[in-house]
């Protein structure tokens, strides 16, 4: 990753996503499976009302810091592409 690449993966989301697409990231459960003692939580992160990456995790929070790490090598591969 580049500067920055020491904060959490949501922290730089949220500072690239506002950079590239002046949006701020918006996070949402997708679904989640297993028992209560037991979830798994799979969470989708949108920018502009686009899916940028999906998460897994046995909470809400992990999943989302999967997700945001989803969407940084997706803007990742997006400026190689430009």
């Amino acid at each position: 990753m580049s500067a920055g690449s020491w904060r959490d993966p949501k922290s730089h989301l949220q500072e690239v996503s506002q950079r590239i697409d002046n949006h701020t990231p918006v996070y949402k459960v997708l679904e989640e499976v297993g028992p209560d003692h037991d979830k798994i939580f799979t969470l989708g992160v949108f920018v502009s009302n686009t899916l940028m990456g999906k998460g897994n995790g046995p909470s809400k929070q992990a999943a989302q810091q999967e997700a945001a790490r989803a969407a940084l090598t997706e803007y990742q591969n997006r400026t190689k592409t430009d």
